[in-house]
């Protein structure tokens, strides 16, 4: 009998557990905290915690704490090497976010989340805060309107009327008093790469202003997706 496509293994998704069980801002965690946020048996936790230590996912400290293994940012720097992304799309970010002085964020699908894969942040001491890596839910924010909307949509043809949407806006819908911009950016195969966004506090960045920065945004967006090879429509 052929095993079913959504065969899952138990193990490895309690491992995976215990990896989503840190969030950005903690330091490192107890067993006890660990327990609590997977809820899992301490019994079975040491278990996945010792070869998750042996496979250098998880660190151990002196103090019988736990934190993320170095072999994270080794599979994190190979993960954006290998779709080509980094060396085109940090540049732009930076241009951007020093030519509207609000911070800039590249985000791409996984599952039904987010991943914050590049950031520049404003230099403003008044801004909305994001780290690399941060994984949001699909439903709210500009990024996720654009990763959502254009998934399934090719770079030589995307429909008029959504061309003519583009920057999607979003206004306090992830975060109270912040507001936003994205456009799409496409990959050499004309599939969705990506979201490029513009965010800041709703108090500098009005409507007007969102509107006043679109044209750069959409060139930024464009800029990205010639890089990567993406067959634009409007590049024919």
């Amino acid at each position: 009998m052929a095993e079913s496509r959504n065969q899952r293994v138990e193990a490895v998704d309690k491992a995976l557990k215990v990896l989503h069980s840190f969030k950005n801002g903690d330091s490192t965690l107890e067993l006890n905290e660990l327990a609590k946020r997977t809820g899992l048996h301490k019994s079975t936790l040491l278990r996945l915690l010792k070869s998750l230590e042996e496979g250098g996912l998880i660190n151990r400290l002196p103090d019988k704490t736990y934190g993320i293994g170095s072999l994270a940012l080794h599979l994190a720097s190979i993960y954006q090497r290998m779709y080509r992304l980094e060396h085109h799309i940090r540049p732009v970010l930076q241009r951007l976010m020093n030519e509207t002085g609000e911070s800039v964020s590249f985000y791409r699908r996984e599952g039904d989340q987010r991943i914050c894969l590049f950031r520049e942040n404003s230099e403003h001491a008044l801004r909305d805060h994001a780290l690399e890596g941060d994984a949001r839910p699909l439903t709210k924010g500009a990024s996720a309107q654009i990763l959502m909307k254009f998934e399934n949509v090719h770079a030589a043809h995307v429909p008029e009327k959504l061309a003519r949407a583009v920057p999607f806006f979003s206004f306090e819908e992830f975060t109270k008093g912040i507001s936003g911009a994205a456009v799409p950016v496409f990959g050499a195969n004309g599939k969705l790469a990506g979201a490029l966004t513009l965010t800041g506090p709703l108090t500098r960045l009005t409507q007007e202003r969102l509107t006043h920065f679109s044209q750069l945004l959409r060139n930024a967006g464009d800029q990205i997706s010639r890089a990567l090879g993406a067959p634009l429509a409007h590049d024919g």
